[in-house]
């Protein structure tokens, strides 16, 4: 892929079809990944049952695995979802510089 991503014109998004069968999202409706000129951006939809931001984890560690993970990279990670709304997740790249060897 030699060509720097960074230096594209616009926006380029590729929306990906959930497989079939789905492995262990029962409810996609839609994912996205695109970059422009700052960031690669990755977008989740799920049409599911939603929950209430403030007590998602209830024990579990899926979201906050998330969250490391996202931060580890330099990124940044938003969910927004209601119950019976679905949920939305969305994890942002910024390009960094390279480092100099």
């Amino acid at each position: 892929m030699g060509r720097d991503k960074r230096a594209a014109a616009g926006q380029c998004t590729k929306t990906v079809t959930p497989m079939d069968p789905p492995l262990r999202v029962l409810h996609l409706e839609d994912a996205r990944l695109s970059f422009d000129s700052e960031a690669v951006r990755l977008e989740l939809r799920d049409n599911g049952k939603g929950f209430v931001a403030d007590s998602a984890n209830r024990g579990g560690i899926g979201l906050i695995g998330m969250k490391e993970r996202v931060e580890q990279i330099g990124a940044t990670l938003a969910v927004t979802s209601e119950p019976h709304a679905g949920t939305t997740i969305t994890a942002v790249s910024p390009y960094q510089e390279p480092v100099a060897t």
